[in-house]
């Protein structure tokens, strides 16, 4: 599988190592966000993008992710064998809910 870069750029007024504290703090997390990426990317090309993804309203991502979260563990409490896949599918239908947002809040501004 090809991996994706991501750049990120922090500057936290005052603290000229923010950078670097960050860097220690989320060591681990680039190749979840990438499985992020990708799913979000499955879901533009499943789904149809933003055309799509604007017509739902907050409540309605609200319903999707909580519909995700709700199936996160089986009956006995323990968690499913796709458990990060699932949660993969949850950040990334938060980031479409946001990115919606965001789109919708522009146009009206």
């Amino acid at each position: 599988m090809e991996q994706a870069t991501i750049n990120v750029a922090i500057e936290i007024e005052g603290d000229s190592g923010a950078a670097d504290k960050v860097a220690t703090t989320v060591e681990g997390l680039p190749e979840f966000f990438q499985a992020v990426v990708a799913e979000r990317c499955r879901q533009d090309i499943k789904h149809g993008g933003q055309e799509h993804d604007d017509q739902h309203e907050p409540a309605d991502w609200a319903l999707f992710i909580q519909a995700q979260v709700n199936d996160l563990l089986c009956t006995e409490g323990e968690p499913l064998p796709d458990y990060r896949d699932r949660l993969v599918e949850i950040a990334s239908l938060a980031a479409a809910a946001a990115q919606s947002w965001d789109r919708q809040h522009k146009k009206a501004s």
